[in-house]
């Protein structure tokens, strides 16, 4: 990292020390790579900067873990889940969009000339801190607030047939919203698909942290028309835990329409007003998220014309059945079970001399699954009729870290690469 950008991380140190304290950081490394790649001319008006991108995306993913898991519900479907991951990439790519761009429009000099490096990092010193400090801890905490929220929604909508309303709880926070008191002083109680909440819920403000209970108390709708308009704030006027979006299509990063949109295709994009936006369907902008870390790993190492592949097992005598088929399929599989770069490097390591494997014990066909679950029966039907009998349990030291490494073991007596995992 050059000195430059090591001075500029210092000068940041107050907005990274501020996020940190609420349990948030965006990494300094990872800024650092961003700014020269912007400062060498990477084009912040069609593309999605990829270190940016990745460091958001990670933030907020983790915001919506940190959520679900401090909602009392434990039963958040896994496939809201996903839908809310999803969600996340459109959220944090118009963020790194906007950031990159604001970043960029101090570029130039009043001449139009590029300023030195040194007094570009001065000049966004500010609007950086911003970005990475006040303004992503407030997105963040909002982030883990709607996650919460979002998850009992999904456990009221299972339990609508015992609980069918909903009441409206005063807020936890010492700096109490005046323009949610009425709801809560009110005691408000309406069913759950009332229309009053396509308008109207908690986390529909900023760091708001009243909340619903659900409850089969009578419905007192009647209170409604004494209330005071009150509109929610952009970004924050959907609710996550029916469209799984933490942030909606209205909030100021996100383009005010699709014409004015730098992803935006009129061939392959559907066109869509503010009023009906739906960026998570548009092709445009999903053809512009940039590709994960570990898909780009994953491919190179496909295409690395030094890694063997067998057309028959080959014998290797630490191996428990004495044999091992590398196929590049399963070795394709092996890597789709990674969590990082570091475990995909290990895998290379091992699949190309695999005595360097020690083997632990025998792990039973099913072990650690619910047998009693349908889809665990499922895929255990698969393997069988993939000829899978159980699976072979091995420890791999590499890199001065180690890694627990299993193989399928096939009826046809041999072994083959399955699952890797940094101990």
């Amino acid at each position: 990292m050059s000195h430059s950008v090591v001075l500029f991380v210092f000068h940041c140190s107050v907005g990274f020390e501020n996020a940190t304290r609420y349990g948030v950081q965006f990494s300094p490394e990872v800024l650092a790579k961003a700014l020269k790649n912007i400062y060498k001319g990477f084009d912040v008006k069609k593309k999605i900067e990829e270190n940016i991108f990745w460091e958001t995306l990670r933030l907020f993913n983790e915001a919506a873990a940190k959520g679900f898991s401090e909602s009392e519900w434990d039963d958040t479907p896994d496939e809201f889940i996903n839908q809310v991951r999803t969600k996340n990439k459109v959220w944090s790519a118009f963020r790194t969009h906007r950031m990159q761009n604001d970043l960029a429009s101090k570029l130039l000099d009043e001449n139009g000339q590029l300023k030195k490096f040194d007094k570009w990092l001065e000049d966004i010193k500010g609007m950086t801190n911003h970005y990475v400090g006040s303004w992503l801890r407030t997105e963040y905490n909002t982030a883990v607030i709607r996650a919460h929220q979002a998850a009992d929604w999904k456990h009221f909508e299972q339990e609508a047939d015992v609980f069918p309303n909903l009441r409206w709880m005063p807020t936890t926070s010492p700096l109490e919203d005046p323009k949610h008191r009425q709801c809560w002083e009110a005691k408000l109680t309406l069913p759950i698909n009332h229309p009053f909440w396509e308008d109207h819920h908690p986390g529909d403000r900023w760091n708001c942290k009243c909340r619903l209970k659900q409850t089969d108390e009578p419905v007192n709708d009647y209170v409604i028309k004494d209330f005071y308009p009150v509109v929610p704030q952009a970004g924050l006027d959907n609710n996550p835990g029916v469209d799984a979006k933490l942030f909606n299509d209205t909030h100021p990063y996100f383009k005010s329409d699709c014409e004015v949109c730098p992803f935006y295709d009129k061939k392959k994009s559907q066109l869509f007003t503010n009023a009906n936006a739906n960026c998570s369907s548009c092709q445009g902008l999903t053809n512009n998220i940039p590709i994960s870390p570990i898909k780009q790993k994953q491919k190179s190492i496909l295409l690395d014309p030094n890694i063997h592949y067998d057309s028959h097992p080959l014998q290797f005598n630490n191996l428990a059945t004495r044999k091992i088929l590398r196929k590049k399929q399963f070795l394709k599989n092996m890597l789709e079970h990674c969590r990082s770069v570091t475990e995909m490097d290990a895998v290379v390591y091992f699949w190309n001399i695999p005595n360097k494997l020690k083997h632990i014990r025998v792990s039973p066909f099913g072990e650690g699954k619910n047998l009693n679950d349908p889809k665990v029966q499922k895929n255990l039907r698969k393997k069988r009729k993939r000829g899978i009998i159980q699976y072979q349990e091995y420890l791999l030291n590499y890199d001065n870290n180690e890694y627990i490494v299993k193989l399928e073991e096939h009826k046809k007596g041999y072994e083959q690469a399955y699952f890797i995992r940094k101990r």
